[in-house]
């Protein structure tokens, strides 16, 4: 209902509606097996799966030139035609007790996914100047979908003794191989548009190897219904974008109560 209807502003960027929108159809299969695995004192389980999605009519927001002439430029949601996911996964959890009033735990995954659009000369949309978009022309790297990581990972590990717990996570994801085109021409030297959002080229080189997040944290287990911790979000301090031109969070520092009533 969102993508049919509501016209808003996000940080500056216009999303339009589009009342032509055609819902997703599509079917999904997967494959996996779960083993639980003890070795000493430790327990846990190893979960591996390969899977495969495929749409027609996909839904995907893209930027361009939607609304009528002299207005912004922005995202609108359109069918992008018959699209294909691919890719297999990896997980691993598991908990070791070294003593009575010692814990870790420990939690991983991996994800390789291969998204790619089954048509790349299909015409799935027109913009308000007439000009008609396919994956080819409208792709920076037309061999996946846009705005998708080709790998993920996950883990986190957290000892914990008696009342206090000692954790840290990170998270990795890939370079996004594939934004809309019109991002990497806006603020580019020679460009006539709309040159609002510079540094997107130089940015993305930037960042070609992809983020690597990592978090920490630390707990105390006061009372049975009280708990303080502490946490520190991006202890790197890296600079990373889930898309362009939006700057997530840099080192941030919370103290946290939690309360259980």
């Amino acid at each position: 209902m969102a993508e049919l209807f509501i016209s808003t502003n996000q940080a500056g960027i216009e999303i339009y509606p589009n009342p032509a929108l055609k819902p997703e159809s599509g079917w999904s299969s997967e494959i996996a097996i779960k083993q639980g695995v003890r070795i000493g004192k430790w327990m846990g389980y190893i979960d591996v799966a390969a899977f495969i999605q495929q749409y027609d009519d996909m839904m995907e927001f893209t930027f361009g030139s939607w609304g009528t002439s002299g207005d912004p430029l922005g995202f609108k949601s359109v069918n992008v035609g018959a699209t294909e996911i691919n890719g297999a996964e990896i997980s691993i959890s598991g908990q070791g007790k070294i003593n009575p009033n010692l814990t870790i735990n420990v939690i991983a995954g991996y994800t390789y996914m291969n998204p790619i659009s089954l048509d790349l000369d299909y015409v799935y949309a027109e913009t308000a100047n007439g000009y008609e978009l396919t994956y080819n022309n409208s792709s920076s790297d037309s061999t996946m979908l846009k705005y998708r990581y080709k790998h993920i990972a996950k883990s986190d590990i957290e000892i914990a003794y008696k009342g206090i717990s000692i954790g840290g996570s990170m998270r990795y994801n890939s370079f996004m191989k594939n934004i809309d085109y019109i991002f990497t021409l806006i603020g580019a030297e020679g460009y006539d548009g709309d040159g609002k959002i510079p540094g997107i080229n130089a940015a993305r080189e930037k960042f070609k190897n992809g983020d690597l997040i990592i978090d920490l944290r630390a707990g105390y287990q006061m009372t049975k219904t009280a708990r303080l911790g502490f946490i520190v979000n991006n202890v790197l301090n890296r600079e990373y974008m889930t898309r362009p031109a939006t700057m997530m969070s840099p080192r941030t520092f919370a103290m946290q109560l939690a309360l259980k009533i």
